[in-house]
C-alpha cells in the first residue's frame, strides 16, 4: 500500500511509476485492455531523470498519452504514483497505438443489478446513432469485464470456457468466447 506524499521524491528512490492520467476536463482516461481496463505503467530507465524522462516517455509508449502536468501523490519502496493532465497523442514521435476510454472516475467502473447478481461495466461514450453506422441508439454502451462473463459461464455448468479471440475493431472491442459443458 502505498503512503500518501505531496513532494516530488528524490530520484534515486524511484524505480517504477503508474500513472493516473486525466484530461483538462477532468475525465479520467484508461487503456481500454482485454479484460479490466489499465493505467500507464513503467520502469524509470538507466540514465532517465523520472521528472524529465520517465513521465514523458511511459505514457507515450504504453497509452499514446502527452502529459502537460505531473504531481506525485503516493509511494510505495520505490514504485511512485501520480497524475498526469494531458490528452491522446497525434504526433510524429514514436507512441502506443491503443484504444482509451475517457470516463469520470465515478463511471471507469460501475456496477448493476440483474436479478440480484452484480455484474460489473465500464461504460463507453458512443457517437450519436445518426452520426456513424456503428453507434448504438444511446449516448454510450456498457462493456462488460471480461472476467466477470467468463466466471458467469463457469458458474453455470460451462466447466471448459476459453477465450478465443479479443480483438479491437473500429466498431468496439469483440470477444469470442467457446464455452462446453
Amino acid at each position: 500500500m502505498f503512503q500518501p506524499i505531496r513532494t516530488d521524491p528524490p530520484p534515486d528512490q524511484v524505480r517504477r511509476i503508474t500513472f493516473v492520467p486525466f484530461l483538462a476536463d477532468g475525465r479520467c482516461v484508461l487503456i481500454d485492455e482485454p479484460g479490466d481496463p489499465a493505467l500507464p505503467s513503467g520502469e524509470v530507465l538507466d540514465g532517465e531523470h523520472y521528472l524529465l524522462d520517465t513521465v514523458l516517455r511511459v505514457p507515450l509508449q504504453t497509452a499514446g498519452f502527452r502529459y502537460q502536468r505531473f504531481r506525485p501523490f503516493g509511494l510505495d519502496g520505490d514504485h511512485l504514483y501520480g497524475w498526469i493532465e494531458g490528452a491522446p497523442y497525434t504526433g510524429w514521435r514514436p507512441h502506443a497505438d491503443v484504444e482509451l476510454t475517457a470516463d469520470s472516475a465515478e463511471d471507469a467502473t460501475l456496477e448493476y443489478d440483474a436479478d440480484g447478481t452484480k455484474v460489473r461495466y465500464r461504460r463507453k461514450a458512443e457517437p450519436h446513432a445518426v452520426s456513424s453506422p456503428f453507434a448504438g441508439m444511446r449516448d454510450h454502451a456498457k462493456y462488460l469485464v471480461l472476467e466477470d462473463v467468463v466466471e458467469h459461464l463457469r458458474s453455470h455448468g460451462f466447466a471448459d470456457t476459453k477465450v478465443v479471440s479479443n480483438r479491437l475493431e473500429r466498431n468496439g472491442r469483440r470477444v469470442t468466447v467457446w464455452a462446453f459443458r
